[in-house]
């Protein structure tokens, strides 16, 4: 497997991960995690817990874009280290993001 490809399965693993703040915040609220209303509740949510919310969702807008760039550069058979550093410099972005 090549390191984009990689990197493709950590990023998408990170679309999971990258929920965990956010569901943490909504466990802390004073009522407790709403299992019927979690949509409702997360519109609640202040502070880090707003935050990681609007972290976990731009996680899902940006992997889109992400998986199809790497996809074309697989399957064309184009690949340059500098896009390995590129793909392996968004990971880490993300990361460093969430």
């Amino acid at each position: 497997m090549t390191i984009a490809l990689c990197c493709l399965f950590l990023a998408g693993s990170l679309n999971v991960f990258s929920n965990g703040p956010q569901s943490y915040a909504q466990i802390k609220s004073p009522d407790g995690y709403d299992h019927k209303n979690s949509r409702e509740q997360q519109s609640t949510l202040v502070g880090w817990g707003k935050q990681a919310l609007s972290a976990h969702l731009n996680q899902i807008e940006s992997f889109l874009i992400f998986a199809a760039g790497v996809l074309v550069v697989t399957a064309t058979g184009i690949v340059f280290s500098v896009t390995d550093y590129l793909i392996v410099a968004y990971l880490i972005a993300r990361i460093a993001y969430i």
